[in-house]
């Protein structure tokens, strides 16, 4: 099965430089790594090209977004004859194994149409990212299971979830032909969640499977998120509920504004409130897609 691998980069050259390097020691030979280039304009590119010769560089121009970064990636993808994508973050390192892995695992699970594996943080090569999503579809939230847990073996079966993070998803070519692309009007945020949402309706498992080797940069901490985060977050998850749960939409908006007053009101964080505003205004005005400044 060939298996087009996609990374979308953005004014990112160290990271990405390091997922391409962990891509060219992978074991599972029928592969092609596509890098899509979501309109990079700190030399990052041309260096990268200029690095990996035997890899494929599509230009978008401009940001598209995770969703039409990664939608241009996929229909080239599909176009150069891919039977399963695997979308990897530009700030993961995978093993050398974990491709074969996975393509055993969509082998022994036909209905598959979405498969996820672990992510480990990076760093911290037995702390877990993510080992499954779920999705409570009266407020929107989608969270990981085994978030900062230690793996000790607590998640090494598979099993049926709720979604896949995007950072390291694999999907199959049927899946993506009955469901379409990812939506873009999302931008930034909960589109491989609705993803996952279509496959489901449309008949398709959405699995985890207990492969190890993904390690995600991303801290481990508490940190504050940006105020542009806040504004996606808050305006995608109302989208996200309207699109596919429209009768928990009254109760989701209630949760978001309880929810955002406790993080960002209380606190005093005013600028992330605004955001959290503007995202409210903008979901109800039908603007989506790229924040516009």
């Amino acid at each position: 099965m060939k298996v087009g691998i996609l990374v979308l980069t953005f004014n990112n050259y160290t990271d990405t430089r390091e997922c391409l390097e962990s891509l060219l020691g992978l074991t599972y030979e029928q592969h092609e790594v596509i890098v899509v280039d979501n309109g990079s304009s700190d030399g990052s590119l041309e260096r990268l090209e200029g690095e990996f010769p035997q890899i494929a560089f599509v230009h978008t121009g401009d940001n598209l977004g995770y969703a039409g970064g990664n939608n241009r990636g996929i229909e080239v993808a599909l176009e150069r004859g891919a039977q399963l994508v695997w979308i990897l973050n530009n700030d993961v390192v995978v093993d050398r194994d974990t491709l074969s892995r996975l393509v055993d695992a969509a082998r022994e699970s036909p209905r598959a149409g979405i498969i996820g594996s672990k992510v480990y943080f990076h760093g911290d090569s037995k702390r877990l990212f993510f080992a499954g999503g779920r999705i409570n579809s009266w407020t929107g939230e989608a969270s990981h299971i085994g978030y900062r847990e230690i793996d000790l073996g607590q998640y090494d079966k598979k099993k049926a979830v709720d979604y896949v993070n995007g950072c390291n998803l694999l999907i199959r070519r049927e899946c993506i032909e009955e469901i379409g692309l990812l939506d873009e009007a999302f931008f930034l945020y909960y589109e491989e969640t609705d993803w996952a949402v279509r496959a489901r309706r449309a008949g398709w498992e959405v699995i985890f499977v207990p492969v190890p080797g993904v390690w995600h940069k991303i801290e481990a901490g508490t940190g504050w998120i940006s105020s542009t985060t806040a504004y996606y977050l808050t305006r995608n998850r109302l989208y996200f509920i309207r699109k596919n749960y429209i009768a928990h939409l009254p109760f989701a908006l209630l949760f978001s504004l309880a929810l955002n007053a406790a993080f960002y009101a209380l606190p005093g964080k005013w600028d992330h409130l605004r955001m959290c505003m503007r995202g409210y205004k903008d979901f109800f005005a039908g603007r989506m897609g790229r924040l516009q400044i």
